[in-house]
């Protein structure tokens, strides 16, 4: 999204108060209930996650205050019966056989250290994807 012009905040706390057109939570707890009242007028929340195993509070009066607008949806991996799981990783294996898919791994290791990792990622201190070898 970078690559295409997009601003990425990563810390909520050094925002500054400008407002965002897109939210991404997949954190939850109270991260996730500051990010959405960064959003203007119009802007969408795509929520598809809790790492932190804490749901998020949404305040309507305070998010939605003035009459401002916004979209809140829910993004799920599977919706549906998977019928559509080949044309997309087909899809998803052009882009990156192209290299225009970039993964970010935070981390790879051993199953062994899944315990330790999913700890980690639990606390949103995980950044990327982790890739564990089993065997």
């Amino acid at each position: 999204m970078a690559a295409l012009g997009a601003k990425i905040a990563l810390d909520i706390e050094t925002l500054g108060g400008e407002p965002f057109d897109i939210v991404l939570e997949s954190v939850g707890g109270d991260l996730g209930s500051k990010a959405a009242c960064t959003l203007r007028p119009g802007a969408q929340y795509v929520w598809f996650g809790q790492a932190t195993g804490n749901p998020v509070s949404l305040d309507f009066f305070r998010l939605l205050g003035g009459g401002s607008s916004l979209t809140l949806r829910h993004f799920v991996c599977s919706d549906g019966d998977g019928s559509r799981d080949a044309e997309d990783m087909a899809a998803l294996l052009a882009l990156a056989s192209r290299g225009r898919l970039r993964v970010e791994i935070g981390h790879r290791g051993d199953f062994s250290s899944a315990g330790p990792l999913l700890k980690e990622m639990s606390t949103g201190r995980l950044r990327g994807k982790a890739v564990v070898s089993i065997g």
